[in-house]
């Protein structure tokens, strides 16, 4: 590959064919999208935020279940569509890289309900989105108080013992949420919490729940746990309730666990499933210089070497595979539904990760025989429909890069249908 086809595969989705002529400061055209405040996709930016959405499924729930299901199937078909467009479509594809990679660090699942399968994209446009090159601490706080996630780990089901509504209904703790905030979203598997640090967080998060008639969360004061909480060693203090879960997600987001778990997951994603050390220490060492903010973490790895090796480290996932090809065949050409059923027969659908811990990003996840057969299928099918339409020498060199002379001798030798089935199964295409 040469420098501008890495920059479109490795921190982008994958070329199109008519992006690379115009990448000339292949760098500067990724820093540019870094910066703060860079518009969302048109077609983002168009759906509902999530208080109407709550209201529609409130409406919606008030009439049948039937009612509530079918309102919240459209809404999530709504969303995917968009998804997807914005994908095949955004000329800022390294952010939209790093929403996925956020969305993912930060799950929320369909499978868990109705409403939180209705809210799901809100979740992402509206938590993760705004957040990437910003302060983790921002993304950290949007997405933990998100109705989507209060949904999905069960916080609104959580109070506190000596509360006022525990002591009167005898309900208690839910420690879900503030076991994946530390775990998963935070510090890290091995951040050097502890149990007591899961319920302490799990108390302050206590009495943070839906407003189902207005939208939006609220916060009960009736339902909050009482008393001080001892968080990472130090007490939360004495502050209003609800304002002690700015106290404990800052002390999550300063902490140099927290630091070193983004920075890990950032290499590990844009370089090396097996993430080089002296990547993750230079990148620990601008988060902690730039107060946690992820753009110039990002940026270091634009201007660093390690992800500008000439071999591709990458295996792509069912998602970045269906849309690199979606890409590479120019975005007219893609059906939203047809990439939806693409990604779905391929192991990975939409925002169905089968549990908090999200999609695997390391290759040994994606490799089985199983799996491998399947993305046959899929470069079968699409050669199948579309070989015939293309100009496979130009997208070959142009698009997907050098190929090996094993991969270059199988397409002089193929039909132009298997051709295109071959080079969508090829390693040059599979990796990035």
């Amino acid at each position: 590959m040469d420098r501008t086809q890495r920059a479109a595969a490795r921190f982008g989705l994958g070329a199109r064919p008519a992006e690379r002529a115009g990448m000339v400061d292949v760098e500067g055209w990724l820093v540019g999208q870094l910066r703060e405040g860079v518009a969302d996709p048109p077609v983002i930016a168009a759906l509902p935020t999530t208080d109407t959405l709550t209201a529609r499924l409130a409406q919606a729930r008030a009439a049948a279940d039937d009612d509530l299901r079918d309102v919240a199937r459209a809404i999530l078909a709504d969303e995917l569509n968009a998804r997807v467009n914005a994908a095949l479509t955004t000329a800022t594809p390294l952010r939209e890289r790093l929403v996925w990679l956020f969305s993912n660090r930060f799950t929320v699942s369909s499978r868990k309900s109705e409403p939180v399968r209705a809210l799901v994209g809100a979740f992402e446009r509206e938590a993760i989105r705004p957040f990437v090159t910003g302060r983790f601490r921002d993304m950290l706080r949007a997405s933990t108080l998100h109705p989507a996630m209060l949904l999905y780990l069960d916080n609104e089901r959580s109070v506190g013992p000596n509360s006022r509504v525990g002591v009167r209904t005898g309900r208690g703790l839910n420690e879900n949420l503030a076991r994946e905030v530390l775990e998963l979203h935070g510090l890290g598997v091995d951040g050097g919490y502890d149990q007591n640090d899961v319920r302490a967080l799990a108390m302050v998060l206590t009495g943070w729940s839906l407003d189902r008639a207005a939208g939006g969360v609220r916060f009960r004061a009736e339902a909050h746990e009482p008393g001080e909480k001892i968080l990472l060693g130090s007490p939360i203090g004495a502050v209003p309730p609800e304002l002690e879960i700015d106290v404990a997600l800052g002390r999550i987001a300063s902490h140099p666990s927290t630091a070193r778990s983004v920075c890990t997951m950032l290499v590990r994603h844009f370089v090396s499933d097996d993430p080089p050390q002296d990547a993750v220490d230079a990148l620990v060492g601008v988060w902690r210089a730039g107060d946690g903010r992820i753009g110039p973490c990002v940026e270091a790895l634009v201007r660093g070497p390690w992800a500008w090796d000439s071999s591709a480290q990458k295996l792509r996932t069912p998602w970045e595979l269906v849309v690199a090809t979606g890409r590479m065949l120019e975005a007219e050409r893609a059906d939203p539904d047809a990439v939806l059923r693409a990604v779905t027969a391929l192991g990975q659908p939409v925002w169905s990760a089968p549990s908090p811990a999200g999609w695997p990003d390391e290759a040994e996840a994606w490799v089985g025989p199983e799996a491998m057969a399947r993305r046959v299928d899929f470069a079968w099918d699409v050669g199948r429909r579309l070989g015939r339409l293309l100009d496979l020498d130009g997208l070959a060199s142009g698009v997907v890069g050098p190929l090996s002379a094993a991969t270059a001798a199988a397409l002089d030798a193929a039909e132009p249908d298997d051709a295109l089935t071959l080079l969508i199964a090829s390693p040059e295409m599979q990796r990035r």
